[in-house]
């Protein structure tokens, strides 16, 4: 096998390693609930009504420990908390 053959294995090997290291196989930006990108309440209403109503509407379990609903005591028992597997 030529040096070239093997230069080209061996990029194709990293660019398929980078692909596959990246969470969702390549790298880009998401949006997040207090980012002007997230859609709205009507979004999510019409979004909805594409699965029939099926949405569920969660609530992150560490919402205490972010703005703008940061609560300081509530924060510091889930951080006590986070280790077990039974934090709710």
């Amino acid at each position: 096998m030529g040096c070239w053959h093997l230069f080209g294995l061996l990029a194709t090997l990293l660019a398929c390693h980078w692909v596959h290291a990246t969470p969702y196989g390549y790298m880009k930006c998401r949006n997040i609930v207090s980012d002007p990108g997230w859609p709205g309440p009507q979004d999510w209403a019409r979004l909805n009504k594409t699965v029939d109503g099926r949405l569920i509407a969660t609530v992150p379990i560490a919402v205490s420990c972010h703005n703008p609903n940061y609560h300081q005591t509530e924060c510091q028992i889930l951080k006590e908390k986070w280790a077990f597997s039974d934090t709710q």
